[in-house]
């Protein structure tokens, strides 16, 4: 007899239950499923039903696949931005702004002084719902970027870089008189060395 109907189903639970996906009047051989964007699930199955016109119908089952995330995330650092300056020490905003087609889970902030090199400032899970943070780093950089790594639950991640920044010199110099010692005595007209030792991070120009 001629098949006069073709259901087919999907179920997402081991097939414990299922709901319709498309219906076809004819007999067909073909059918694309699209899987959805913003659902996860490990135990799915196809059913399909075909009857004839006599209202016998026949039954059968794909074997259970997983449906898996493999959208990454999209991540843009906003802030810092080209030509920004800021002194060593003092505290700056980075922000940025980040979606995912299920949800965000991890974040991962780099500092790089030479451009080249990057160190981990902070790793957390806690800033899915944070699009701003702010941070403070030492030594004296024409070249400084953040760059940021956001991951999902399911380990796809994407990375952005923030534009180009300086950081300025915020460290005052040391100095340590080496002598006259303490409790030295000096006499009318007589001549005595000072001496000290001096350093910077940069650089001393003057003393």
């Amino acid at each position: 007899a001629t098949i006069s109907s073709i259901d087919l189903f999907i179920s997402y639970d081991s097939l414990n239950s299922s709901s319709l996906l498309e219906s076809f009047d004819e007999e067909v051989e073909t059918y694309t499923y699209f899987a959805p964007e913003s659902l996860v699930f490990p135990f799915s199955a196809i059913i399909i039903e075909a009857s004839d016109i006599f209202s016998n119908a026949g039954r059968d089952t794909t074997n259970i696949f997983q449906i898996y995330d493999s959208i990454s995330p999209e991540i843009s650092v906003l802030a810092p931005s080209e030509g920004f300056s800021v002194p060593e020490h003092e505290l700056f905003t980075v922000s940025w702004v980040h979606s995912d087609n299920i949800a965000i889970f991890d974040h991962i902030f780099e500092y790089t002084a030479d451009g080249i090199s990057y160190d981990t400032l902070l790793h957390t899970p806690y800033f899915t719902q944070t699009d701003s943070f702010e941070f403070a780093v030492e030594g004296v950089s024409n070249t400084a970027r953040i760059r940021l790594t956001v991951s999902d639950i399911a380990g796809n991640t994407s990375t952005d870089v923030s534009g180009q920044f300086s950081v300025t010199d915020n460290t005052p110099p040391t100095v340590e008189l080496s002598s006259p010692l303490a409790g030295t005595t000096v006499y009318i007209a007589e001549q005595m060395d000072i001496t000290w030792v001096s350093s910077d991070n940069v650089g001393t120009e003057s003393a």
